[in-house]
């Protein structure tokens, strides 16, 4: 059975007051309960319009089973076209994920240990590391965001000199400097992206193939996912939500 992709969940929950004295919370205090799909529809929309957000794919689920898949507003609003089901979002750091999950693959096929120094498994990656000797870079700091890298900069992100299909070693060795340790490694956590570019890296050198096939082949398919992709085709354009910035100026919303 094909299995639908859940782009986005909103979850509305009756949470209770959480009061110092023993009184029961009023009927000003209780949060609002749709008793209807409409109803949730309607509470959905109103959130979406008080934010500025064009549209969101939401997907319903109890126990397993999806009550109703769909969307609210616009995929596209140049071209007038609703969210729907089928409509796909950037998949953004969600791929962190699935990046994790082909090393763990690869490690229960004895192919890599997570546990290895990072210099060892792939000493062509750049990396300045003032305390090797006593903290190495090690795999797993890489998945737990504790290896001491700082995140990318602005001019990697929104690259347009280069092809989109630049290998992930080209963009690390052009992008150096997030791969400068700042404090020793296992001791702090700072979110980077540029450690999940690595382990893409490493789950590509393993394997011998894109980490894309390599997760399409081992994690998609065994799960019957079999809609949304990694890489950007002309069959998937045409489904993708635009991307919007806010009336206000400011960044969109993660």
């Amino acid at each position: 059975m094909r299995t639908r992709r859940i782009a986005a969940l909103l979850v509305f929950l009756a949470v209770p007051s959480l009061l110092l004295s023993q009184q029961s919370p009023t009927k000003k205090d209780e949060l609002p309960h749709p008793k209807s799909l409409e109803e949730f529809q309607s509470a959905a929309k109103k959130v979406l319009d008080a934010e500025h957000v064009p549209g969101a794919g939401i997907a319903l689920v109890s126990n397993g089973q999806v009550l109703w898949c769909g969307g609210i507003g616009k995929a596209d609003l140049s071209q007038n076209r609703d969210i729907t089901c089928d409509t796909e979002f950037r998949v953004g750091s969600v791929s962190k994920t699935f990046v994790s999950l082909a090393l763990l693959k690869l490690e229960e096929e004895g192919r890599i240990n997570l546990q290895s120094r990072l210099q060892d498994v792939a000493p062509e990656v750049p990396v300045k590391n003032p305390w090797e000797s006593t903290n190495p870079v090690r795999i797993t700091n890489l998945l737990e965001h504790t290896a001491g890298f700082d995140d990318m900069a602005l001019r990697e992100v929104y690259n347009t000199r280069d092809s989109p299909n630049i290998s992930i070693l080209q963009v690390l060795q052009q992008f150096p400097n997030p791969q400068n340790v700042r404090w020793r490694p296992s001791t702090r956590f700072a979110y980077s992206n540029p450690d999940y570019g690595i382990a893409g890296y490493l789950v590509e050198k393993v394997s011998g193939q894109p980490w894309t096939s390599y997760v399409r082949s081992n994690i998609l398919t065994p799960l019957e996912i079999s809609t949304g992709d990694f890489d950007l085709t002309p069959q998937n354009r045409a489904l993708l939500a635009q991307g919007y910035q806010r009336p206000d100026g400011k960044p969109p919303r993660r």
